[in-house]
């Protein structure tokens, strides 16, 4: 003799889920999926122009405290040709960044117009002050972040489209 079980609720069905809200569950994840992808892939494309920025920032921080600290003058140069940005002047502890998937567009250093695809260095003196400069960092989407250096090394962004 064999003993068979069934777990049964108290209405007497076998529990389970039915096709019909099985769908619905599959109905809703495509939506919220579909709803949620544009946005992400917005905020991945923003988030290159982004870090690019703060790499560029980050580099003249790292120039001015360099300069103070080892008492002589360190360079912030801007390549636009190979899209990165050094700290120069360090030895063998100089810095590259490589700001990818992005356009690097020196506009100015110390007052002076930058040619679009010269690179140019601004000076950052032993005593914290260094010569003004600002970066373009444009997208292939035509979103763009200004960095400005004043000549106390303070830095300030501006963002836009062109």
């Amino acid at each position: 003799m064999t003993l068979r079980t069934e777990i049964r609720n108290p209405a007497g069905a076998i529990r389970g889920f039915s096709l019909i809200e099985l769908m619905v569950v599959v109905v809703i994840i495509g939506i919220i999926v579909a709803v949620t992808v544009p946005s992400l892939a917005g905020s991945i494309r923003g988030q290159k122009l982004r870090l690019a920025a703060s790499s560029v920032v980050k580099a003249g921080k790292h120039a001015r405290s360099m300069a103070v600290m080892r008492q002589h003058d360190v360079y912030f140069t801007a390549d636009p040709v190979n899209a990165e940005v050094r700290v120069d002047g360090l030895g063998e502890d100089n810095i590259i960044r490589r700001l990818d998937g992005v356009t690097l567009e020196p506009v100015e250093i110390n007052g002076e117009a930058c040619s679009g695809r010269e690179v140019c260095s601004a000076v950052y003196y032993r005593n914290g002050r260094c010569s003004p400069y600002s970066v373009r960092i444009s997208d292939v989407h035509g979103k763009y972040v200004l960095v400005k250096v004043d000549a106390m090394g303070s830095t300030v962004t501006e963002s836009g489209y062109r």
